[in-house]
This record gives C-alpha cells, structure tokens and sequence, in this order.
C-alpha cells in the first residue's frame, strides 16, 4: 500500500501537477548562443526554447538565446534588447522566434513573426522579420511597426528605409504610406494624410475596473472615420463628424488611425487594461477614529503599481508604500479611497470607497461574548427515519431557531450597533441593527456558513464610541441550549417522579453510521465539440478530487467532485489562451439500484478564433446501480449524455464493526451528445479513504 502511495506521488510530481520540496523541479535552459536580454516586462511574458515544449514565465534581465519563441499574454507588453542595439518592442498577444542569421560571421538579426504587434529598430545593424509568405528587410537605423489582425497583415516604416518582400514581388516602404497584405497576397497601398493630425500624439492607456472603457480622441483636420484595429482581431471603422470623439471600447490594445478624403493619419496606441483592485484594510468601513490621534491607513500593495495617491475628504496624499499615518484635528464624517499611479503616470481608479467617523471622545468598545444557540422545541420521538439526522446531533435535528449575541454594558452608552457580515471587512453587512439593550437574537443565518460581527455603542449629540474587534461565528460549531421556559411566580413546578423502567435506555449516536470519505484524484480525458467550431481536448492529472458517500438502510447518497486548471490542447491552436478552470461534479442518490443522477459537465464555447471557454451546465436523469458498477441516462433538454461507472475498493482490515481505512480505483465513460456537435470524457480514478459501512 506505502509503495503504491509512493509511486502515485512520483508520477504527479514528474508530470509537474505537484511540487514536492525534496525533488528538485528543473527548469530547461538554452545551450545556444545568446542573442540579448529582457528590457522589461509588463504582466506575463513567457519564453519557450527550441529543446523544450514548456512556456516559461520570464522576467526583466534575463537572458535571450537564438531560437527562442517569445510571447505576451493579455495585457502584456515587452521591450527586448538584441544584439547590436537592436530594440524590439512587443504589445499583448504577440509571438516571435529569434532566429540565427543564416552567416554566423555577421550580427544580423533576424526574427520570425507569427502574430500580434510588434515595434523593431535597429540604429547600427541589418535586420529581417520573417513571416509565412513575406520578409521584411530593415536598412540600418530603421524602424517599423507590424501588426496582424484577424484578414491581413499591416507593414509601417517610422524611420529610415525597409522592403517588403512576398510571392507578388518587392515593395519599399516609406513614411508616406502603408502597406497592407490581404489574404490574396495582393499589396495595398494606403497613403498617409498630412492634415489629419493627433492633438496629443503619447499612447493612452486607460484601466477599468468593467471590461470596457470609454476614451476621449481629439485630432485637426476634417476625418470620416475612426479606424479601430485590435490585435487579432478584424478591423473596425466608426463614423466621426467633429474634431473630437468618445469611443468605447473592449479590454485589449488597439491601433486608432483617422480616415478621411486625403488618406490616413498616423496610428494612435490605445491600452485598456483591467484595473487591479485595490483593497481598503485599515480602518474598516464605519470605523471611529478619535481626533488628534494619529491613525494608520492600510490598502493592499498591487503588482504594476508605483505609487499610490490616499484621498481622505480634501486631503491627499502621495506614497509609495501602501500604508500611511494620519492625524486629524477636528469632529467630521469622511470618505476615503485610494488610486494608484502605474510607472508612467496613468491613474488606477479606486475600488471602492469607504466611510470613517472622526470623534473627539469616542465611548470605549464593547466586550463581545460568546454567541449561543437556543433551541425552541424538544426533540419528539418518531418512528420515522429523519434524514437531518445523517448530519446533525440531537441538539440540532430538535430545531435550530435563533443565535443570541451578548455583549458587556459601556458606561455613558445609551445604545448599541450590531453589524453582521459575511466577510471580515464589513462591506456588505448581512444585519445592522440599533438595540438599547445588551444583547440581540438573530434568525436569518445558515447554520453552514461563517459569519463575522462587531458593536459599537453611541449616544445622543452625535456621539460614537469604538466597534469592538471582530469575531468570527460559525453556527454549527456554537454549543446549542435549551430554551427555558418560566412559570408564574404564583404557580409551583410539580415535579413528577417517573416510575422505574427496568427496560435499557437507548443513547442517540453523536456520528452518523454509514458514511464514507476518499481523495479521488484521477486521470482524464475530454473531446468534446460544441457549436461554431468550438472544441475542447482535455488529457492530464486531476489532483482535487473527492468522494463523499452515506448508506442509510437502502438509501445510498454519493457525491464526487473534481476541479482541475485546463490548458486546451493543440497549443499551436490556442497561444494566446488562457487556462480554463474546470470542475465536474456527478450527484448519485439511489435506493433499491434505482435512483435520480445529477450531472455537472461542460460544452464548448468559442470566443474568437484563437480562444476558447466553455459553458458549465447541470444534466438530470435516472441511475441504475449494483454494487460494483452503475449506469446513467440524464440530459439538459439540449444536450444528452449516456454514462457508465465502476468502482472497487480493497479494506485494509477485516473488522467490520467500525472505521475501515481502503484503497481502490474506478473509471466512468460518458458519451455526449448535442445539437451541433458531441464528445466523450473518461476519468480514472484512484481512491484512498474510509468509510463504516
């Protein structure tokens, strides 16, 4: 069983699922010539050498090698460093070879383009970019910007000379045009405007806390329209009729050119980039702060930001770090937030805002006690089987009625708030509640879930004292107490002695019999085809996964879940997509082999050409189902699914009579079907657990 266990550890490890802090996890390294270095980095770069099919996350100085694939993510950016001065300058969604030049003798540098968007200048040394069917030649000390979108490539020379060479023949590039090559390999010449001018000519970026964001353009000269090209994807044209437009756009970066009757301005770099959230810590939302006391302010630190800017009322104030101290002299009710500033000045809009209270004498904070639960009803016998029972001891299957929060008197208080969260920083309060007394009975909670909550007391002329620290409550873990009931001071208790029974009293089970637990990690495999062209190839390890199993007489209840981070395979078919995060779940409830099944599983979606995503949907059906094996038909009313499972287990004791401790595997089949497509996935499964059936 120990080697067994062992092995399975190895192979998660070996196939990089797991970090084991006793295997070293190597990390492949170019053996070729070097070619340059990382400038800098913006959000994830990876690098991918020739010898190797992992993507790398690279950082800024690290080492460039000839025959190396770079590539940015979303929202990524990059500035390279070749050889012989030569910079390369590459926006999101971007992916280039570094190729050695055909005569080692020289420092010519030559790289492969496959697609995004991309600036090269090369000031003291020849340079080719190479495409599927074209070459582009820079003269020394040119420089060009190339870009792909989803129909055609766009060729334009900023500085100095270059060629563009296809099947069609070679064409020179200069300042005054552009070239643009169709999917016909024909070249388009596009002439570039002199009077259409950009007021402010610096990139914009803009960051959104949506998926979307509006920016305003102002230019000179009399343009139609609005050219929008985003990487990737086909180009856009929006009618303008001033000098000045509000356009709203999409998360990604774009090129923006003016169109009217003289031709096409020059191309405006337009970002929009999702905003990174900064949290507020310290003090809490409608916390107090006693005037002339210093009082620390604390957010969360974001990567990409530099500087923050603390708005506190009128007050602001600049810092780096992500904390500061402040003193106020005077009563007033504030609201605070914080912006940040990434490395060229753009501004990250705050989150949220929050609210304070500046007093001068604030009354002391409570002392919380422990919350109790007060059951309102005895436990009834029955003759039935209570299914809660499975879950819950006596106290809790008699009746769950209200959860009682006490706290200590402060003097000078003539009342008190309750705030009632379910997260610690009291944003969204579940419950506030005034109370002139010391205590406040509370019904409306989930007896699973974990509640935090605090008091501060007040009183009239505005005045407030402190909140109390937060504390935590989960209701299932709070000790349960009877309600007591009290009888007239006029009327006397008669107490009854019961007679004498000789028969044995039974003493209700604390835990559940028939219950059973496993970590179920399995290997799977997914193809499935969904509408549009849309497909998914799953094939790898799941760690995260778990059984859940109760018998209760003929009554069998199972519950497995999976959840594993997805990359869609081919790779070569999706470079720029991101992991897909996806869980299956499959819920069994059968008595007698027949039963209902739930089914969570997933279908294709497509999003564009080169990402995809998926719909994550629950199937209903019927189960039959042995000891060993089980079979499913269950649908969504779109899409169908016929499944079958098995599973064994091997105790390690024989003793029947308690906990038994067992290893063992299974497989499930399913085949899918829907209106566009279909597919099948397989899981095999490993079990390690235990059960008391």
């Amino acid at each position: 069983m120990v080697a067994l266990v062992i092995e399975c550890v190895w192979l998660l490890s070996d196939l990089n699922l797991i970090s084991l802090p006793f295997i070293s996890q190597k990390k492949s390294v170019s053996s070729g010539v070097e070619a340059g270095y990382v400038m800098k980095a913006k959000e994830d770069l990876r690098r991918r050498s020739a010898d190797s099919l992992v993507w790398e996350k690279t950082n800024e100085k690290d080492t460039l090698y000839y025959r190396d694939s770079l590539l940015t993510l979303s929202e990524g950016s990059a500035r390279l460093y070749l050889k012989d001065q030569t910079e390369l300058q590459l926006s999101e969604n971007t992916l280039v070879t570094l190729e050695e030049p055909d005569d080692k003798s020289t420092s010519e540098i030559r790289l492969r383009f496959s697609r995004g968007d991309l600036r090269a200048r090369n000031p003291v040394a020849r340079a080719n970019i190479i495409g599927d069917d074209w070459l582009v030649n820079l003269e020394r000390g040119a420089e060009v910007s190339l870009r792909k979108d989803k129909d055609s490539y766009e060729f334009e020379v900023l500085a100095g000379k270059a060629f563009l060479q296809t099947t069609q023949g070679r064409e020179e590039m200069t300042s005054d045009k552009i070239l643009k090559l169709n999917e016909d390999k024909n070249i388009q010449q596009i002439e570039k405007s002199s009077v259409l001018e950009w007021n402010d000519t610096k990139p914009i970026r803009v960051y959104s806390l949506g998926n979307e964001a509006d920016v305003t353009l102002q230019w000179k000269g009399d343009a139609k329209n609005l050219i929008l090209n985003k990487s990737g994807e086909t180009e856009k044209s929006q009618p303008v009729s001033a000098e000045s437009a509000k356009v709203n756009l999409q998360l990604g970066s774009y090129k923006v050119r003016l169109e009217g009757e003289t031709g096409m301005s020059k191309a405006r770099d337009v970002e929009i980039w999702k905003a990174p959230r900064i949290i507020l810590k310290k003090p809490l939302p409608r916390d107090r702060i006693k005037v002339g006391e210093e009082i620390e302010f604390v957010w969360t630190g974001e990567p990409g930001v530099k500087s923050y800017r603390l708005s506190i009322g009128d007050r602001v104030e600049e810092v780096t770090e992500n904390f500061k101290s402040v003193r106020f002299e005077q009563e007033s009710d504030l609201q605070w937030k914080v912006e940040g500033l990434d490395e060229d000045g753009n501004v990250i809009p705050a989150s949220y805002e929050s609210k304070v209270f500046l007093r001068n004498e604030p009354l002391q904070a409570p002392k919380l006690k422990t919350p109790v639960i007060k059951s309102s009803e005895q436990e009834k016998p029955s003759s039935g089987f209570r299914w809660w029972s499975l879950f819950l001891n006596k106290a809790y299957a008699a009746g769950l009625d209200e959860v009682t929060f006490e706290w200590e008197k402060v003097d000078g208080a003539e009342f008190y708030i309750l705030e009632i969260s379910g997260e610690a920083d009291f944003r969204n309060l579940l419950e506030t509640q005034n109370v002139k007394s010391t205590s406040f009975v509370w019904k409306k909670y989930d007896r699973k879930k974990r509640y935090y909550w605090r008091v501060a007391s007040g009183a009239s002329g505005r005045r407030m004292g402190y909140f109390s620290e937060p504390q935590e409550v989960k209701p299932e873990k709070i000790s349960v107490k009877p309600i007591e009931k009290v009888l007239p001071k006029e009327e006397k208790a008669i107490i009854e002695t019961p007679p004498e029974v000789n028969e044995p009293v039974a003493t209700p089970m604390e835990i559940p019999s028939g219950i059973g637990l496993a970590w179920a990690p399995s290997y799977k495999l997914a193809n499935i085809k969904g509408e549009s062209n849309s497909k998914i190839g799953l094939g790898g390890g799941v760690v995260a996964g778990v059984l859940f199993e109760i018998k209760k007489s003929e009554w069998h209840f199972q519950a497995w879940n999976s959840s594993q981070v997805w990359k869609p395979t081919p790779e070569s078919e999706f470079p720029f997509q991101k992991n897909l995060s996806i869980s299956e779940t499959r819920l069994n409830l059968v008595k007698d082999n027949y039963g209902l099944v739930l089914h969570q599983t997933f279908v294709p979606l497509r999003l564009t050409d080169e990402s995809i995503s998926f719909q994550s949907l629950w199937l209903a059906g019927v189960r039959y189902q042995t000891d060993f094996w089980g079979a499913n038909l269950v649908t969504s009313g779109a899409v169908h699914e016929l499944s079958a499972d098995l599973r064994f287990r091997n105790y390690l004791s024989s003793d029947t009579s308690g906990l038994r401790f067992f290893y063992g595997g299974g497989l499930d089949a399913t085949y899918q079907l829907q209106k566009q497509g279909g597919g099948y996935q397989m899981n095999l499964i490993f079990l390690l657990g235990a059960d008391s059936f």
